[in-house]
């Protein structure tokens, strides 16, 4: 039996967190979810096949854990969500 694609959630806000993780267990993906880009670091030596993560949480962004999770695994994709939408962000 092939396992499930793993999924990390990087969100700050739990119900919205909570909400996306229920979501993609209901299509069949396993998840695991971080509060924030300092937690998400826990899993780098873990397999995951994707991370989607928010843009805008406290101190340190999307974009910096984008950055710091490429540098050491480039090959997993990442898809970052936001709900400020500004043409800035969009760039």
């Amino acid at each position: 039996m092939k396992p499930k694609p793993r999924i990390l959630i990087v969100e700050d806000q739990p119900g919205e967190r909570e909400a996306l993780g229920r979501l993609l267990r209901q299509e069949g993906y396993d998840i695991e979810m971080a509060g924030s880009p300092e937690q998400a670091m826990a899993f780098l030596e873990e397999p995951v096949d994707l991370v989607v993560s928010d843009l805008r949480m406290g101190e340190n962004s999307g974009i910096d854990l984008l950055r710091h999770w490429k540098a050491r695994r480039p090959r997993t994709p990442f898809i970052m969500v936001t709900a400020h939408g500004d043409i800035e962000s969009a760039v």
